[in-house]
């Protein structure tokens, strides 16, 4: 990719995402929802420095999974979904087609982003499909830059922090847009250090390495084309 800076923001399209799943191990669980949203952003100078906002309307993707397994209680007590809530929807492998489609060739942006790109990735190779490969973008390790003083960087706590808390979490669509909003006071913040910012420079920072996204690890090396 060229070592575009912050001023040149909104050539770039992002697809923030989140899962929902049947547990916490993609080898055996589930997904049983996604959310995104596709979007741009501008960087704008106001006041002598640069301002990060939404540059277009968002669009987004929502849809509930039939996994083809029960539910554990225990999981079903954090996200509030069910089992008859599922059972006519659809298999992964019947909206795979439509949600590759979705992202396209954007960057993905998630929080605690190896959960979910390894979730989906399984999922994909489930359904016998190699989608193109994307850059990742993980919040949590801008956010651990950002505010390296709060206790934890929970996606719920930096909600609350930046006041764009909606209620309850764990909600694949909502929780979504609670990162889009994460992702835009992180790129703020890198707005308005001195001198010019690379957009590869932010997505690297924290020693971030590269994330799978539907091909094997061991694929990964010969394959990928990153920053």
């Amino acid at each position: 990719m060229e070592e575009l800076t912050l001023d040149q923001l909104e050539r770039v399209t992002f697809t923030v995402l989140d899962t929902e799943t049947t547990g916490k191990f993609p080898e055996i669980d589930r997904v049983i929802e996604i959310g995104a949203m596709k979007c741009r952003f501008a960087a704008l100078p106001s006041d002598g420095e640069l301002n990060v906002r939404l540059a277009e309307p968002f669009e987004t993707f929502n849809q509930l999974i039939n996994p083809e397994i029960p539910l554990p209680a225990e999981v079903i007590s954090i996200h509030g979904i069910h089992d008859d809530m599922l059972a006519a929807e659809p298999t992964f492998s019947q909206i795979a087609s439509s949600f590759e489609e979705f992202i396209g060739e954007s960057i993905l942006v998630a929080h605690n982003a190896p959960f979910d790109i390894d979730f989906l990735a399984g999922e994909f190779r489930r359904a016998g499909r190699v989608p193109k490969l994307h850059s990742v973008v993980d919040t949590v390790k801008l956010a651990r830059i950002v505010w390296p003083n709060l206790e934890n960087h929970k996606l719920t706590t930096l909600a609350k922090l930046l006041k764009v808390d909606k209620g309850p979490a764990h909600r694949a669509l909502q929780d979504t847009e609670s990162c889009m909003r994460v992702f835009q006071a992180c790129l703020n913040f890198f707005a308005k250090k001195e001198g010019p910012v690379t957009l590869k420079q932010i997505f690297t920072a924290g020693n971030q390495k590269p994330l799978t996204f539907g091909v094997p690890v061991s694929e990964m090396a010969s394959q990928m084309a990153l920053f």
